[in-house]
């Protein structure tokens, strides 16, 4: 039996179809300048609405719920309910084919009614870019990120039209080691995952990145693997809320760095010989005389040991606190909202240290699942920016 007796479609109807799909795709219109990219892509989704018929759609019906098509939140392994209908599985087609996605090999996924592309669609993507050389992706070991997800440091390097460009995800750190940003890769991580499905996850958004860069368009990633599942803790990750290792919070590493300036300010001041005999008589002048003797015999506690500098470490701590912005969603916020305060806060950020806080949040907020992977991934190329403008890179 022959393709064209097992389908039923003119062949110079397909033709039209991708003849649309290749003038007016995302990744053609986003080179466009003006106007003219939103007319492009507009009249490219009017003209497939009006080409992809019913007869067309149920086969591509079919292909709903097996990786040999396309996989969705609704799949029988995830016990959700009927498959999606018609009207959306189309409209998630025609935007998965504008961005150059194929109906097949799990390209694309369906959730919440949305169209996300996957790790697939990138692979695929990037190794049929004839100007896209010398791709070299590398990968760290993942670390617990609080209880839903991990953080993953990454590094790609590459030539686009003979011109060398990278990527790198990872903790920065100042010259003297003070760390200034967290940039690790935020993933979620269900039970039953193990290190490569995270390095899998990890791997999408950084490709997602890439592909964005190097074709001037956004894109949205994801895959139904992102949902459901508790969370389980990655094998030889430390436990950020323990404040040690690389996979402490930004904020426990400022705390610590206010924590010691105030202990140096605690010692100088113990140390310190009174000049001036206090109002309070002889006595008290005794006491300050025999404090400032034991002082130099005995040397300084750590601040763990010394309930005097415990104390203004906690009072130091609280002033971090109230000195940094809150930059989480507040109770009930649409994530349009958070997202455009963010990407005024960092327009705004005069320090690299105000756009570690920014980025610690965006990682906190992708691996709780609040944030899309567009918004994640235009939130670090806008922090990428701000970070080059203040240091001159």
């Amino acid at each position: 039996m022959t393709t064209q007796q097992l389908v039923h479609v003119d062949p110079k109807h397909i033709e039209k179809i991708d003849n649309i799909i290749d003038e007016c795709g995302m990744i053609r219109s986003g080179q466009k300048a003006g106007i003219m990219a939103g007319l492009q892509l507009a009249a490219g989704v009017a003209a497939l609405r009006s080409l992809i018929t019913p007869e067309m759609m149920r086969p591509i019906m079919d292909l709903q719920g097996t990786p040999l098509g396309f996989r969705t939140d609704r799949d029988k392994a995830f016990k959700g309910p009927t498959c999606y209908e018609e009207e959306i599985v189309k409209e998630c087609a025609i935007q998965a084919m504008l961005n150059g996605a194929r109906l097949i090999g799990n390209e694309f996924n369906i959730i919440a009614s949305n169209c996300y592309l996957t790790k697939e669609y990138f692979v695929r993507t990037m190794a049929d870019m004839e100007n896209l050389t010398d791709l070299v992706i590398e990968f760290g070991v993942p670390q617990q990120s609080g209880e839903k997800g991990a953080l993953v440091p990454a590094k790609a390097t590459w030539k686009y039209q003979g011109r060398r460009d990278h990527i790198e995800r990872d903790v920065v750190r100042a010259e003297d080691g003070k760390i200034i940003a967290d940039n690790r890769i935020a993933v979620r991580v269900n039970s039953g995952q193990g290190a490569d499905a995270i390095l899998g996850k990890a791997e999408r958004k950084l490709r997602a990145q890439i592909l964005s860069r190097i074709t001037n368009t956004t894109f949205t990633d994801g895959d139904v693997s992102d949902l459901h599942g508790d969370v389980i803790v990655v094998p030889g990750s430390t436990d950020p809320s323990n404040g040690s290792g690389t996979g402490s919070s930004l904020n426990d590493k400022l705390r610590s760095q206010k924590a010691a300036r105030a202990q140096a300010a605690a010692q100088a001041s113990q140390t310190a010989t009174p000049t001036e005999e206090p109002e309070d008589g002889p006595e008290a002048q005794e006491t300050v005389t025999r404090a400032t003797q034991q002082t130099k015999k005995t040397p300084a506690k750590p601040a763990e040991e010394d309930p005097p500098f415990e104390l203004e470490a906690e009072q130091s701590t609280a002033v971090a606190e109230e000195e940094r912005p809150d930059f989480s969603p507040e109770r009930g916020e649409p994530v349009g909202n958070w997202h455009g305060r963010l990407l005024k806060a960092i327009k705004g950020a005069r320090t690299e240290e105000e756009l570690g806080w920014i980025s610690e949040e965006v990682n906190s907020q992708a691996a709780n699942g609040y944030v899309s992977g567009m918004r994640e991934t235009d939130l670090w190329n806008k922090m990428e920016a701000r970070h080059a403008e203040l240091t001159g890179s």
